[in-house]
């Protein structure tokens, strides 16, 4: 959890205390305020969040869409985003009515503004219709008055249909279908909803064309709506509706397993059935897979027999957090035997020693403590083990506490969340994406902590991270001049880089140097080359495609480097994305050194491709004109360099790509 935009802003006088109480929905916060402050506390704001109507005595037409207030919104942001009396109906009644009142006076339906409790950091008053008001009605009427389905930047959490569907409002998300969602939000929605087993859920957003091997659920390991359905134990029923839309069997996560492999691993026997019938095949399991069934079941003898650490993949490990978190006790000693890591983390950032902590699994701790678990590492809020046993006070978690003290630091833990130390860290992070060089050297002198905390809000992105311009609030997505300047600095201020964070979900892969490969803003500068080269001297781990292209970046002859093959599966790739990446001078020095033109990354993708879809007609002739062949597809989407042209919105490109493809056809 984030800290609330509230947090982030200076209190004032008691009408901020009372607005704040007001949008927390703290009826009695509110009450109180209210009988020791004086009546010009109820401002203006406090009167919308209130849903009280005398609000509209002072308001006309040129004042609705003006910022007011001490976070400067809207007054309709103020109506919709406030969570007072949400579930009396009088309240909700005199909220609508208030509402209809501000757009009749033409407020604008899709005014939004800045908020931290979300992954995008933008709400919208769609968004906090649904999930702050709980309002379908207010929802229905805000979409009738104009308001955009496709609400804010684009990142889905935060969105309207986030709220409705992390809400379990049925009401609101139908209203939502109907008005012609972009494509990709109801596909998100999908894996998300899978959390509540709610079958009728599940079929409203498969008939809507919800994709049932889209890959961005909570806890599948970035695999399908099948693994994370598998995960989450959901009736065969779901599986079933699923499959019967096209879900994917031989779909594969993030560690190479398949919907059946998980299945195995957590015994859900009925699910493997299911599995089979459609076409999963039990070689898809591996000997691993089916030592963490034995661990799971508590089976000494097969978990002894199978286990095989060398084995053991960095995902696998996860196991351990996971039996952990579900209660099993007996799996742990099992899954440590056989070479489970006692530090492993979870995708969100959380310890299994964290997890146990958290628990008060006297027992497990111990047995973690025992194995080597380091007692003062810090999850992605700044907690301790220790920090975390103690948000409870029963005998267990003050057991646990007791073995966790005398390993635990000396000092008190500099917590990410609080208020103070979460402003500290925001202007760091404006600092870092404007390449503010001695800001951000002042910050670090004077708050050591720095370089390794985290934001407070759910991405829970390092500082280094946000040089990465992906998964964050959206105007922090940018990439300074002189930004490889701002990350040796974090670099040398002790800034890790390998640390993961919760953008799309977590894991491994959601480093600064994922998120940075997989972004168009230092694309765009120029720099992704040599930021990605700055991060690998810092000790970063790299792909040898960027390895590559970082040498070639410094000006090496491609035939210089050691171990350069122009033959080989790594000059291919390099060839793909330097053209990914526009970087031409590298390109060419590829092709001078005899890589293949029509290479091909993962995706089955050439350079033609790549250039069609940027709309680069320049380069695509210089590239027609060395050997690139038109008629070559893409793996994923069939689609030649005419038919990416197309995707890309470059159609004038793809119309001229689509005849020269057919006169090629034709002959001469």
């Amino acid at each position: 959890m984030g800290v609330p935009v509230s947090e982030l802003v200076e209190p004032g006088d008691p009408a901020v205390a009372l607005l704040e109480a007001a949008l927390a929905g703290d009826e009695a916060g509110t009450a109180a305020i209210m009988r020791t402050a004086g009546p010009e506390s109820k401002s203006l704001p406090v009167r919308l969040a209130l849903a009280d109507a005398t609000c509209l005595a002072g308001l006309n037409p040129a004042m609705v869409n003006e910022a007011t207030g001490p976070y400067g919104w809207p007054p309709l942001l103020y109506l919709c985003n406030s969570r007072y009396r949400t579930d009396d109906e009088a309240c909700a009644n005199a909220r609508l009515e208030i509402a209809k009142a501000l757009t009749a006076m033409a407020a604008d339906p899709n005014v939004g503004a800045r908020e931290s409790e979300t992954i995008r950091g933008y709400r919208t008053a769609l968004g906090a219709a649904i999930g702050r008001a709980r309002s379908p009605a207010l929802a229905g009427h805000l979409l009738d008055a104009g308001a955009d389905i496709a609400d804010g930047p684009t990142l889905y959490e935060g969105s309207a249909m986030w709220e409705a569907v992390r809400h379990r409002d049925g009401e609101s998300l139908k209203l939502l279908l109907a008005a012609g969602p972009p494509q990709w939000h109801v596909c998100h929605a999908l894996p998300h909803c899978l959390l509540f087993d709610d079958v009728d859920l599940v079929d409203l957003l498969l008939e809507h064309h919800g994709d049932p091997n889209w890959n961005m659920g909570i806890w599948g390991f970035k695999g399908t709506c099948l693994h994370e359905s598998v995960v989450l134990d959901n009736r065969v029923a779901i599986l079933e509706r699923l499959l019967d839309k096209g879900a994917r069997v031989d779909a594969r996560d993030r560690g190479g397993r398949t919907a059946l492999a998980i299945a195995t691993c957590l015994k859900r026997d009925d699910h493997a059935s299911v599995l089979r019938q459609h076409g999963a095949g039990d070689h898809e399991v591996r000997n691993i897979d089916r030592w963490v069934a034995a661990c799971f079941a508590g089976d000494d003898a097969h978990s002894l027999q199978r286990a095989d650490p060398a084995a053991l993949k960095e995902v696998d490990h996860v196991w351990l957090c996971r039996a952990i978190r579900a209660g099993n006790t007996a799996a742990v000693p099992l899954l440590l035997a056989g070479g489970a890591n006692p530090d492993a983390v979870d995708d969100d950032g959380e310890r299994a020693l964290h997890l146990a902590a958290a628990s008060g699994a006297v027992t497990v701790v111990e047995r973690l403590l025992a194995e080597g678990a380091d007692p003062q590492a810090i999850n992605y809020g700044g907690e301790t083990p220790l920090d975390v046993s103690r948000r409870s006070d029963d005998e267990a978690h003050a057991l646990t506490a007791a073995l966790l003290l005398p390993l635990s630091p000396s000092e008190p833990s500099i917590l990410f969340d609080e208020p103070v130390f979460a402003r500290v860290f925001e202007r760091a992070a404006d600092a870092v994406v404007a390449g503010e060089i001695d800001t951000l050297a002042s910050l670090l002198r004077d708050h050591p902590a720095l370089p390794r905390a985290r934001s407070s809000r759910p991405h829970r992105c390092t500082l280094l991270h946000y040089l990465g311009a992906n998964g964050v609030e959206g105007e922090r997505q940018t990439t300074p001049a002189n930004a490889v300047r701002v990350i040796q600095l974090l670099l040398d201020a002790g800034s890790d880089p390998n640390a993961s964070c919760y953008t799309y979900r977590g894991g491994p892969d959601e480093s600064t140097v994922g998120l940075l490969t997989s972004s168009g803003h230092p694309r765009d500068a120029g720099l992704t080359v040599s930021m990605v080269s700055a991060l690998a001297k810092g000790g970063a781990r790299v792909d040898e495609v960027y390895r590559l292209l970082g040498d070639l970046a410094d000006g090496r002859p491609p035939d210089t480097v050691d171990a350069f093959d122009p033959h080989s599966e790594l000059a291919g790739r390099a060839l793909v994305e330097s053209a990914t990446l526009r970087e031409t001078e590298i390109l060419f020095a590829l092709l001078d050194a005899g890589v293949d033109i029509n290479a091909r990354r993962d995706d089955g993708a050439t350079v033609l491709h790549q250039a069609a879809i940027d709309g680069d007609g320049s380069l695509v002739e210089k590239l027609l004109a060395r050997g690139a062949n038109l008629q070559l597809r893409d793996k994923i989407y069939d689609g030649t360099p005419a038919g990416w042209a197309f995707a890309g919105g470059h159609e004038e490109l793809g119309r001229s790509l689509a005849k020269r493809l057919e006169d090629d056809k034709n002959g001469p």
